[in-house]
């Protein structure tokens, strides 16, 4: 919920308000200036930063010459850092963000001149899902496949042309964790699902994660301290009530620390079966 363009970089980066940031709504496969809006210097029409990175990222050469490819892409991106937000993101089961949308990321060029990947909004991470019935008489566009166990909000009318998310990740799905099934459209996930080097250090990556923080005796503990800590303001005698709160049953709160605690233990196990 901090504000990127305000606080968050100049906590963490200390050079505000010299790089550019962007809140993409792009999945990277070309360059568009409508499609990254700048959230500082906008008097300066300068978009270079990305230009480059986007034309180093589509290069040939990712398969052709990969180690000459990974130097010059290293130059303008911190890969390391994003792969690192991917091994972290596809273990959580966070859906709403690249790889299924275009959107919900920042991109800063950072101190280093090389553009760090922010995340933004993770509010459906750890295997939130979209549960509304179809409309009735629902049909969709011709020619539009509609994702297995999609269920758009009672009433609501598909746009024209609707087309829902590609790549091989239905709404409520994560992306896989053996990154199976990326196609082009999704190239940043793709460079590291095709890259030996790359894919390694995503395994290592989420080898640490889980071990270290994302398993039961650590996420348990987190659960339970914020479980209790906003259980009066949803349950108690100080408990917010519509249109502040989607809550339907009061048992529902109980029961999603249990489903919270059972995602970490399912996690851990496809984990454990995909870095055999």
């Amino acid at each position: 919920v901090e504000v990127v363009e305000d606080t968050m970089i100049e906590s963490q980066f200390k050079d505000v308000p010299q790089g550019n940031l962007y809140k993409p709504e792009s999945n990277l496969t070309k360059f568009d200036k409508a499609l990254f809006e700048k959230k500082n210097n906008k008097k300066q029409a300068d978009w270079s930063d990305i230009e480059a990175f986007i034309k180093v990222l589509n290069d040939p050469n990712r398969t052709e010459k990969p180690k000459e490819w990974r130097i010059q892409l290293e130059k303008v991106f911190n890969m390391e850092h994003f792969i690192k937000w991917l091994a972290i993101n596809t273990t959580l089961v966070n859906w709403d963000t690249y790889g299924a949308m275009s959107h919900n990321y920042y991109l800063y060029n950072s101190p280093t001149k090389k553009l760090t990947w922010i995340p933004w909004d993770n509010d459906l991470a750890m295997g939130a899902k979209l549960e509304l019935k179809m409309p009735e008489g629902f049909k969709p566009p011709e020619g539009m496949k509609v994702p297995e166990g999609f269920k758009p909000p009672e009433g609501m009318k598909m746009p024209e042309g609707f087309k829902p998310p590609m790549g091989g990740m239905p709404f409520g799905n994560g992306i896989s964790l053996p990154l199976k099934g990326i196609n082009k459209r999704w190239i940043l996930l793709k460079a590291v699902a095709d890259d030996e080097v790359y894919f390694d250090l995503y395994k290592k990556y989420i080898n640490e994660f889980t071990k270290n923080v994302f398993n039961s005796s650590k996420m348990n503990a987190i659960f339970e301290k914020n479980h209790q800590l906003i259980k009066k303001y949803v349950i108690g005698k100080e408990k917010e009530e519509k249109p502040y709160s989607y809550l339907s049953e009061p048992d529902d709160f109980i029961k999603e620390l249990d489903v919270l605690k059972k995602h970490i233990i399912d996690r851990n196990s496809a984990v454990n079966e995909f870095l055999k």
